[in-house]
């Protein structure tokens, strides 16, 4: 069973909106510290200055912060930490799943995900057996299937 944090498009968008939530606070609150200071930045110096806070730079002034101020350059380097672990998610599936592979042990290898190979795969991991598939071609529909099964799928000869 899947939750709706474990989809890649989901997380994806709630990766986007967090960082534009991220964006308003910190653009609003440069734009009413500079206002408090009687400094003269426009959107681009606050979006600019806001895009800094997550790589830990802050240039706050001598103003005192106000809160959006203060959530934003303490969120953002979280949100960046968190959209680069993300993006390796993503980039090295692959490599995670041949890793998850090595490591099983007293497990069931089924070789090639077409219709059959997929139904046995998600019956035997629903049997409560660890299950690792493997298939030639990594674009084949029981691919998708079998990993929302939690099946590690590796993708490659299976003679190797």
């Amino acid at each position: 069973m899947t939750t709706l944090l474990s989809r890649a498009r989901v997380r994806w968008f709630l990766l986007a909106l967090l960082w534009a939530i991220l964006l308003t606070l910190g653009i609003s609150g440069y734009l009413q510290q500079s206002r408090d200071a009687g400094l003269n930045r426009g959107i681009l110096d606050t979006l600019y200055l806001s895009l800094q806070l997550a790589t830990l730079q802050f240039d706050g002034g001598d103003a005192d912060l106000n809160w959006r101020l203060e959530v934003a350059r303490f969120v953002a380097p979280v949100m960046a930490a968190g959209t680069v672990l993300q993006t390796a998610s993503y980039v090295f599936h692959e490599q995670f799943q041949r890793i998850r592979a090595s490591f099983a042990r007293n497990h069931t290898v089924v070789v090639g995900l077409g219709d059959v190979g997929t139904r046995l795969a998600l019956a035997l991991a629903q049997s409560g057996q660890k299950v690792v598939a493997v298939t030639a071609d990594g674009s084949v529909a029981g691919v998708a299937s079998a990993r929302e099964g939690d099946i590690a799928v590796v993708s490659g000869d299976p003679a190797e």
